[in-house]
């Protein structure tokens, strides 16, 4: 499942305490960007409300152009491990043929899970 999170994060700096231990600068964004990014899915941080329009519009265009592309591996251990998958596309001609690839960096390969 990808998620796609809206961030209203409010810059935090050292002496900030997150659940009892010092927080460092960028500790929310960082995490909101790790769940994005290990999903898939892509993290926005607007300044103001006034962007929501916009990125609304982003998100409703990645879903509308998605593309699911699967494969078989030929390592067939389900031994627990972190398998990394790499996923590219060639640069278009122009910017109508130029495509992002949002992809998770791989999947752990358990017995019986989807992944």
């Amino acid at each position: 499942m990808q998620l796609y999170i809206v961030g209203f994060v409010k810059e935090t700096n050292a002496a900030t305490t997150t659940h009892g231990r010092a927080g460092a600068p960028d500790e929310p964004r960082a995490l909101l960007e790790r769940l994005a990014r290990e999903t898939g899915g892509r993290v926005f941080f607007p300044r103001a409300v006034t962007e929501l329009p916009r990125i609304a519009q982003e998100i409703t265009r990645d879903l509308r152009t998605q593309y699911i592309i699967g494969y078989s591996p030929t390592n067939k251990a389900r031994d627990g491990k972190f398998r990394r998958v790499r996923v590219a596309l060639t640069p278009g001609a122009t910017e109508e043929q130029r495509r992002r690839v949002v992809v998770r960096d791989g999947y752990k390969a358990t017995r019986g899970a989807r992944n």
